[in-house]
């Protein structure tokens, strides 16, 4: 991996965490945090840039380790969090309420 490629992700990771850790402690409520990181996710395309990294960490690990190894990795070794679907908004602040206790 090209040091230019990590300096890019680094420079990328370093803004979301900050900045997120900005929005939750700047603002008093959680809708307005919410719609803050929203907004941040959206302006910033924090999607796509996490996307990104994850697609050239995944190629360079995999190329350390071997394809074999490194998809056996990811299909036995990586759990997901799953979203609250089917939840509405009351039901998801109260689990985030939950999570203060």
């Amino acid at each position: 991996m090209e040091t230019s490629e990590l300096k890019n992700i680094l420079v990328d990771l370093d803004e979301m965490v900050v900045t997120i850790d900005k929005i939750g402690s700047g603002f008093e409520d959680k809708e307005t945090t919410a719609l803050a990181l929203l907004l941040f996710f959206r302006k910033r395309e924090i999607l796509d840039k996490l996307a990104e990294a994850r697609k050239l960490l995944g190629h360079h690990l995999s190329e350390a380790i071997g394809a074999k190894e490194y998809y056996k990795w990811v299909e036995t070794d990586m759990t997901y969090w799953k979203p609250p679907y089917g939840k509405n908004k009351n039901e998801i602040a109260a689990l985030l309420d939950s999570l203060d206790n």
